[in-house]
């Protein structure tokens, strides 16, 4: 069982780099993998492409503005 925590904790610890490192370049248009905290949830972008928005926290104590692209919906978010 402590491997798997371990285990957890290094995918989430190189995310986190891979979004620091999108951060500090200043970097859009990436997908990287991690978690955060929902903090606001803002309304639809329904300009061409539609998008849900909305705010995380990470673990950082910075702030992201998530674009999820729902025009072509898999099922899941």
């Amino acid at each position: 069982m402590v491997q798997n925590v371990f285990a957890a904790d290094t995918v989430a610890s190189a995310s986190n780099r891979a979004l620091q490192n999108a951060i500090d370049n200043r970097q859009s248009n990436v997908q990287v993998a991690g978690s955060g905290n929902v903090i606001k949830v803002l309304s639809d972008d329904l300009k061409g492409s539609r998008h849900k928005r909305f705010i995380l926290k990470i673990a950082n104590g910075g702030t992201l503005l998530v674009a999820h692209n729902i025009n072509n919906r898999t099922g899941y978010f």
